[in-house]
């Protein structure tokens, strides 16, 4: 899944804070790093064990992708919102509540008789992406200025080297202890998180702002509404025909859902996605490198379990293995991106942000078509994916430069904002593009989805990540960008 943290300005802080002492700032940052946990793991747990989901419901794939698509786009919708009720509420509140409300979403999950309701239970821990952003701003009102360095960076940290946990853990708790304790970990982990906020954080006199932005619900309904029937078409088109009543129909809705959109965002006070701030070339250009840098990221987390862990219908391609063991080779890539990050730091003085991100997408190419090409020989696919976590490291940190060099402060988060939330929307589309490809092969091949229809998927990506590349040639040069 999507790992890297949307960026948070730390440079501002609030006069009405009150920032903790001694013992109790230091109980803070724990809470918060604990906090982190249940992001971690809803992101990471499920990939793995994909095919054993599909395997355990006797479901085709383009099915239980939704427990990743509606996962995202849950996210896409909820974590603009969330930020903007933390502004009215106070963050640590709100922190408190996303959190409930991804407990909640594990309990119906692990309580799930069918796929439709742990899919259900998927989407509500949705909800914990916008724990991310909340949690970083929680450690900026909530510690003393000296102190507010080390909060966000050991939280940085926790979401950095955190985020192969699930990828490590998801075999042998689907292994020993069951599907359902998939959920039941998130449950256990959030319950937790909310004891240790609510003797820390919620003691702390909220953070308000002066001028206090009204919540866009229209703006995240209409959003919702274009791009669940947009998802529905690409999952159920090869099976409902994608000229069909049905089909036609998704596509209309969706349509014109994305056209009211629009027209909502360009009207309403505070909107959802600034639309009138995005039509900066500076701005907008950045948000095709974000699409694509969602392929990078999601691509191979859906993929390579489809390669190693075995189906519900054994295919001499498949390797053959366990959810464990796609979760090793799954944890290259986040090693990788504890590398990328760091990476792009140590460059940023003999090469341009733009130079870099187009060296990322680069990396992607290269992952991909390793993988497509040899993805029997088992020796390459976790240097692929090493390649491609690297990638990811770089991709983001380039994108989060070039926004910062590229607009003024006043429009920093907006275009932060925007970026981190196609990213999202771009993963949700991305998966259920993937999942129609294998379950059209899967249908028309007594189950299993052919090598042909794997190597197809694998092309999808790496021509997707090839057009990111390309697209950063969009983006304006050096001193010119913040006029663009």
């Amino acid at each position: 899944m999507d790992l890297q943290e949307p960026p948070v300005d730390v440079s501002e802080r609030s006069p009405e804070a009150q920032g903790a002492s001694g013992f109790r700032e230091f109980a803070v940052i724990a809470a918060l790093m604990f906090a982190a946990m249940p992001f971690l793991l809803a992101e990471t747990l499920y990939s793995p064990a994909l095919p054993a989901v599909a395997a355990e419901y006797g479901k085709p794939l383009a099915d239980v992708s939704w427990l990743l698509t509606g996962h995202l786009l849950f996210a896409a919708v909820l974590t603009p919102i969330a930020g903007r009720m933390a502004d009215v509420y106070g963050r640590g509140r709100l922190l408190v509540v996303v959190l409930g409300v991804t407990g909640v979403g594990a309990v119906i999950a692990g309580l799930a008789s069918n796929l439709p309701v742990l899919i259900a239970g998927r989407v509500l821990q949705g909800a914990t992406v916008a724990a991310v952003p909340l949690s970083l701003s929680v450690a900026r009102d909530a510690l003393r200025p000296e102190r507010v360095g080390l909060g966000v960076g050991l939280l940085s940290a926790v979401f950095g080297v955190g985020a192969g946990f699930g990828f490590l853990f998801s075999g042998p708790i689907v292994d020993h202890l069951g599907l359902d304790w998939l959920a039941w970990s998130v449950a256990v982990v959030a319950g937790t998180a909310i004891v240790l906020l609510s003797v820390t954080v919620l003691g702390l006199r909220p953070t308000t702002t002066v001028d206090r932005k009204r919540i866009d619900l229209l703006g995240a309904l209409l959003l919702a509404t274009a791009l669940v029937p947009l998802l529905l078409y690409i999952s159920k088109g090869s099976e409902w025909g994608w000229f069909s009543t049905k089909g036609l129909l998704c596509m209309a809705l969706s349509v014109v859902a994305a056209a009211a959109f629009a027209k909502a965002e360009l009207t309403v006070r505070d909107p959802m996605v600034d639309l009138r701030a995005l039509s900066r070339r500076s701005v907008w250009s950045l948000n095709i490198p974000a699409l694509a840098d969602s392929v990078g990221s999601l691509g191979a987390n859906f993929l390579i379990p489809q390669l190693v862990v075995l189906g519900a219908v054994k295919t001499s391609w498949n390797w053959g293995e366990t959810a464990t063991d796609a979760g090793r080779l799954l944890l290259a890539c986040s090693i990788g991106i504890l590398i990328g990050g760091p990476l792009t730091t140590l460059l940023k003085n003999v090469a341009d942000p733009r130079t870099l991100l187009a060296a990322s997408f680069g990396l992607f190419l290269v992952e991909y078509l390793a993988i497509a090409l040899f993805h029997g020989t088992h020796a390459v696919v976790p240097m692929a994916l090493f390649l491609g976590g690297v990638g990811f490291g770089m991709c983001s940190a380039s994108v989060a430069n070039l926004v910062i060099r590229g607009v003024e402060p006043s429009l920093t988060a907006v275009a932060m904002s925007a970026n981190y939330t196609l990213r999202l929307i771009g993963g949700s589309v991305l998966t259920q593009v993937l999942a129609a490809i294998l379950t059209a092969s899967a249908t028309a091949h007594g189950g299993a989805a052919t090598e042909g229809a794997f190597e197809a998927a694998v092309f999808t990506c790496a021509g997707l990540v090839l057009i990111g590349g390309l697209s950063t040639m969009l983006i304006p040069k050096g001193e010119t960008a913040q006029r663009a």
